[in-house]
């Protein structure tokens, strides 16, 4: 638990400020990447690469601790079912990762909501004060279920998502004690950071365009200034709009 929630608060510590030029660019405010982090850095200072992250950075270390512990329990749960199974398939490890990420997107959707928002209003046109602020403004416009808009398709999203990690992540584990006849705790650090980012980039090329849906959903206006009423108005928006071009918008923060 204790190193999921730590894996959680580094995540954001490190990755914050292109997550924030991520959501920039996919609700059009900034057309690339160094354009969203240089003029966010000189219009509102360096510490406004890190806004909204409050929120996140509890959340998210949740969330990993969630998202670790239901996996890891899953599969012993499929393990101890099958006593003549010795390890899982890679589509159990894809049915763990799919099974925790949907229990964790009820957790992620009010933490991105409340992030994105924040990280969309610039100083010039400040409407939320802070995390509490956007609860409530959400809260007294729409109701407890407003903070959840986005919740299916973060559902979609995160379920395929963390499968995908998984499955990725275990099949070059599995790869490189087979190859080097080890056992995985002989994997060194370096092959192993190796093989998460192999594993992200893996993630995020199979969901991207369902996260540039589920960010303009989430980025909208709040009751009477909503311009989409789900996330099939906002997938018919992207696409007349941008085209498909439109759903890749921002990969290139993401994938680093």
């Amino acid at each position: 638990s204790a190193s999921g929630f730590l894996s959680g608060i580094s995540q954001i510590l490190v990755g914050q400020p292109l997550d924030l030029a991520k959501v920039l660019v996919q609700t059009r405010q900034y057309s690339s990447t160094s354009t969203a982090l240089l003029n966010v850095t000189k219009n509102e200072g360096p510490l406004a690469l890190y806004k909204g992250a409050s929120v996140p950075l509890i959340g998210t270390g949740i969330m990993n601790m969630v998202l670790f512990n239901f996996t890891y329990v899953t599969r012993r749960e499929i393990l101890r079912l099958n006593p003549e199974q010795k390890e899982l398939t890679m589509s159990q490890y894809y049915g763990a990762g799919t099974l925790a990420g949907v229990f964790i997107a009820f957790l992620a959707s009010p933490v991105e909501q409340i992030r994105i928002l924040l990280q969309t209003q610039t100083a010039d046109s400040k409407i939320y004060k802070g995390p509490i602020d956007v609860m409530k403004k959400i809260y007294h416009a729409e109701g407890m279920s407003g903070l959840f808009r986005g919740l299916p398709v973060t559902i979609i999203r995160d379920a395929h998502a963390h499968g995908v990690w998984f499955v990725t992540y275990e099949y070059l584990i599995k790869k490189t004690c087979d190859y080097n006849h080890c056992a995985r705790e002989e994997i060194s650090p370096v092959k192993l950071l190796t093989y998460g980012g192999i594993a992200g980039v893996t993630l995020w090329g199979s969901t991207y365009p369902i996260d540039v849906i589920k960010t303009v959903q989430q980025s909208d206006g709040i009751g009477k200034n909503k311009r989409f009423n789900s996330f099939v108005d906002v997938y018919k928006w992207i696409y007349q709009t941008s085209g498909y071009g439109g759903f890749w918008k921002g990969i290139s923060a993401t994938l680093v």
